[in-house]
C-alpha cells in the first residue's frame, strides 16, 4: 500500500515548494482534540534546506514519470473523476471563484461555475415584489436593539417573523462584519423553511439535522474556521432534538460570545428542563420569536423570559389584519359532531388531562415542559383532527357546487 504524503508546487519561474507529511484538511486533522497530525515544508530558494527536499524531489519525479521499482503509475479513472467533480461542485466555495482541479498528467479542469457561499446581504426583490421592511418590522429590531440585542419578539402568525430575524442579522453582519449565527426550531419542516428563507439573502446554513453524518464535520470545520478569523460569517439551523445532542453543543461552546446570535423561533418549546439547558450561555445576541401570543408566563417560561429577555414587540391578528398584512378572509365555520365511539375517548382522555393539571404545581400547567399531559393534549386533539364525520359532512356540502378559486378548507380543533 503506498501511503506516503509528498506535494511539490512548482511557479513559472522553478521556485518550488515542497511538504513531506500529513495535510489532511478534515475536522479531525485540523482541530487539536483529534487526531495527531505533523508535516514539514521546505522552500527550494534556501539552499540550506536542500539535504532535506531534494530526496523528496527526486523521488516524487521517479513516481510521476512511473520510474520507481515495484511501483505503478495509473491515471485517474474517469468514473473516480467525475465523482470528484460532482462532489466540488456542490461544496461551498470560502476563498476563490475559480476551481481548478489537476486530474491526471493529459488533463485538468477548469471552471468558474458560482459556488454557494455566505455573503449576507438584504435583497432587492423578494416574492416577485420589491423588498423593503415593514413598519411593525422596523419598530420590533429597534426595540429589540434597545433592549441591548436580548428579547422576545411576539409576532402574528404570517407577520414575518422569520423575514424580520434574518433582516436583522444581515444588518448587524454589515454593521461588525463577523457574525456567528445559530437558528432553534422545533421540527424540521420548519428548518427547511428557514433555509429556503435564508437563502433569499444569500446565506446557505449548515442543516443540523436529520443525521449527524451529513453536519457534524461540515459545522465543525467552519466554527473552527470561523474561531481562527478564516471565516467571517457562519450559519447553522438546528432542530431542538438535535440541540441537546453531545456533538453540537461541543462544537457550539468553542465559539467567543462576541458577535455570536442565537434565534429561537417558537421558543416555547424552549421552557422544558432539558432544552432550557441547552441553550448556548456564550450568545451575546438572543433572539426568540414565540408561536403563542398570550402565553401563561408560569415559572418555567419566567426562566425563557431570563434566558432571551423581555417582550420587546407584540404584534396581534388584529392588527395585521387592520395593517393590510395579512390577507383579509370571511370564516365560515360548521359544526362537526364525534361519533359515539370518539365521544367516549374524547371524555375519558379528558378527565385524564384534568387531573394531570391538578396535579401540576406553580399554578397553570405548562405542556411543554410536562411531557405526559403534552402527549394526553395531542391524543385528544387527533381525535378531534381525524373525526369520521368530517370527510362525509364536506362531501355534502360540495355535492351541488362548482369548484371555485381561492378556497380553503381547515379542520378546527376544539371542543
Amino acid at each position: 500500500m503506498y501511503h506516503e504524503k509528498i506535494g511539490v508546487f512548482t511557479d513559472p519561474d522553478g521556485d518550488k515548494i515542497i511538504f513531506q507529511g500529513s495535510a489532511n484538511e478534515t475536522a479531525y486533522a485540523l482541530l487539536p482534540d483529534f487526531n495527531f497530525e505533523s508535516i514539514n515544508v521546505f522552500q527550494s530558494w534556501r539552499p540550506q534546506f536542500t539535504e532535506h527536499f531534494e530526496p523528496y524531489v527526486s523521488g516524487f519525479e521517479k513516481l510521476w514519470n512511473n520510474a520507481t521499482k515495484d511501483t505503478l503509475v495509473i491515471g485517474f479513472p474517469k468514473a473516480s473523476k467525475d465523482k470528484l467533480i460532482t462532489i466540488a461542485r456542490r461544496a461551498p466555495k470560502l476563498l476563490t471563484t475559480t476551481v481548478e482541479i489537476g486530474l491526471d498528467k493529459e488533463a485538468t479542469l477548469e471552471f468558474d461555475e458560482e459556488l454557494p457561499c455566505d455573503s449576507p446581504e438584504v435583497p432587492k426583490y423578494l416574492g416577485g415584489d420589491e423588498f423593503s421592511i415593514r413598519e411593525h418590522q422596523r419598530l420590533a429590531l429597534e426595540s429589540w436593539k434597545s433592549s441591548d440585542l436580548h428579547g422576545v419578539m411576539a409576532l402574528a402568525t404570517g407577520a414575518g417573523k422569520t423575514i424580520t430575524a434574518i433582516y436583522g442579522a444581515v444588518k448587524i453582519f454589515e454593521a461588525t462584519k463577523k457574525l456567528f449565527v445559530v437558528i432553534a426550531v422545533p421540527y424540521q419542516s420548519l428548518a427547511d423553511q428557514w433555509v429556503e428563507i435564508l437563502t433569499k439573502f444569500k446565506i446557505y446554513p449548515v442543516k443540523c439535522y436529520v443525521s449527524s453524518a451529513l453536519w457534524v464535520e461540515q459545522f465543525t470545520q467552519k466554527t473552527a474556521l470561523y474561531n481562527d478569523g478564516s471565516l467571517n460569517f457562519v450559519c447553522a439551523v438546528v432542530v431542538n432534538a438535535t440541540l441537546q445532542s453531545a456533538n453540537f453543543q461541543a462544537i457550539i461552546r468553542t465559539v467567543p460570545s462576541t458577535n455570536f446570535l442565537w434565534i429561537g423561533d417558537e421558543c416555547h418549546h424552549h421552557s422544558s428542563e432539558n432544552l432550557l439547558k441547552a441553550l448556548p450561555k456564550n450568545a451575546n445576541m438572543r433572539l426568540s420569536c414565540p408561536r403563542r401570543l398570550k402565553m401563561p408566563w408560569n415559572d418555567a417560561n419566567s426562566k425563557l423570559l431570563g434566558y432571551y429577555g423581555p417582550i420587546v414587540s407584540s404584534y396581534s391578528l388584529a392588527q395585521a389584519l387592520a395593517d393590510g398584512v395579512l390577507t383579509p378572509y370571511k370564516y365560515y365555520p360548521i359544526l362537526v359532531d364525534l361519533t359515539e365511539a370518539e365521544s367516549a375517548e374524547y371524555e375519558e382522555l379528558s378527565v385524564k388531562i384534568a387531573q394531570a393539571a391538578a396535579a401540576a404545581q406553580g399554578g397553570v400547567p405548562d405542556p411543554d415542559s410536562n411531557e405526559g399531559l403534552k402527549l394526553l393534549l395531542i391524543k385528544r386533539a387527533r381525535i378531534l383532527g381525524k373525526a369520521e364525520n368530517k370527510p362525509i359532512l364536506l362531501k355534502q356540502l360540495l355535492a351541488d357546487k362548482a369548484p371555485q378559486p381561492l378556497s380553503l378548507f381547515t379542520a378546527v380543533t376544539g371542543a
